[in-house]
């Protein structure tokens, strides 16, 4: 599978999964922060009473596209050579991760709006980081309390009457992430992603104007240990295939729903033997992802890692607009430290205290986070039915 490292900035202003959120809400006549998809990226929803979105975590543009040449989803590609589906590309936000990226979907704003700026930050001036996702110390284990975010679209649009449902793993029913994302929608659990077909027809058979979230989480692990152009990917994507297959012939087909499809982060294929112990420089844990991490300044940090990674100064990050404007609270700029380090091709970070070597820590060969075109650019699919 050919991918690319060319970077790509998030296209906040009308091709971003911030645009998507808000073309989601503003077809139901709810109003956003952020302007629609551009026309030419908008998927046809004139009409839809029901609106189901289905993420597939980890699922990049570029492996999406080779995967589908090379036969791993022989269901969506020929519902897309029909013309029965349609297809583009879209830009996730910066960082390029779970934590980020479904904040984003799941509110309407970008990074720097919401506050979620990476699977792990700092929330205040101590050395722990708090890993966002499981609302815990990355490094102790401990738990911590998770920042509160601003009201999610769920909750803005069953005020404007809309029923809202989310079909999501049980396991992830009762996290702090969860009740902030989900607020004002109706959680229904599934403890097999298999009966995602049963499950959201369920939740779409109602009268009155419907919104439906549906979550694939396990291609993005087998992403990170296998590699995003595994065979071990293209399985999952196979699996994908036929649960949206048996999705798409129970939905209703009566010119009134359409489905969503897209991912939340692309990845970028890694190198376990060029993975780089950040302990052997800094004593203090890091936050961020493996490809794009978050650093508090070290002497000689920045000239150290310069031949493995792109070292650029915080404040020019947030200047450039990578997170999507200005920090909406001042405490922001502490979650994401000094410096933002971009790892090289095939390259990963790991930190362990003095840079004791990489054991206890699982090396991956595929990763996201940072700005490449394999990390950022994810596809949107859309199937009126």
């Amino acid at each position: 599978m050919e991918g690319t490292l060319a970077r790509v900035k998030p296209a906040y202003g009308g091709g971003s999964l911030v645009n998507l959120a808000a073309s989601i809400a503003g077809h139901f006549g709810v109003p956003s922060a952020h302007p629609g998809l551009d026309a030419s990226l908008r998927p046809e929803l004139a009409g839809a009473e029901r609106v189901v979105f289905l993420v597939c975590d980890g699922l990049g543009a570029s492996q999406f596209e080779a995967h589908l040449s090379a036969g791993a989803l022989p269901d969506l590609r020929r519902l897309l050579a029909s013309g029965d589906a349609w297809q583009c590309r879209i830009t996730s936000v910066f960082p390029s991760t779970t934590a980020a990226a479904l904040s984003s979907i799941h509110t309407g704003l970008t990074p720097a709006e919401h506050g979620y700026l990476g699977y792990s930050v700092w929330l205040d001036d101590g050395p722990g980081v708090t890993d966002l996702l499981l609302a815990r110390d990355r490094q102790t284990k401990e738990a911590r309390p998770a920042p509160a975010g601003p009201a999610s679209i769920f909750a803005r649009l069953s005020q404007a009457g809309v029923r809202c449902r989310v079909v999501n793993a049980a396991d992830f029913a009762e996290s702090a992430l969860s009740r902030w994302h989900f607020a004002g929608a109706e959680y229904r659990r599934w403890y097999s992603a298999n009966t995602l077909p049963s499950q959201i027809a369920d939740a779409v058979d109602a009268s009155g104007p419907t919104y439906v979230w549906a979550y694939w989480p396990a291609h993005d692990p087998v992403c990170h240990v296998h590699g995003p152009a595994s065979s071990e990917a293209a399985d999952e994507l196979a699996a994908f295939d036929g649960t949206l297959r048996r999705l798409i012939a129970r939905l209703p087909h009566d010119g009134r729903t359409v489905l969503l499809i897209a991912g939340d982060h692309g990845h970028r294929r890694l190198d376990p033997d060029q993975a780089v112990d950040l302990g052997a420089w800094s004593p203090q844990p890091p936050a961020g992802d493996r490809t794009a991490t978050y650093l508090r300044t070290e002497p000689g940090l920045a000239e150290a890692l310069a031949s493995f990674a792109e070292v650029t100064p915080m404040p020019r990050v947030w200047e450039d607009g990578w997170f999507g404007g200005p920090p909406a609270d001042p405490s922001f700029r502490v979650r994401t430290g000094d410096l933002l380090a971009v790892a090289r091709e095939g390259r990963q970070f790991v930190w362990h205290p003095g840079g004791a070597g990489q054991t206890g820590s699982l090396l991956w060969r595929g990763g996201h986070g940072g700005w490449a075109a394999d990390e950022m650019l994810v596809p949107l699919i859309a199937v009126r039915l």
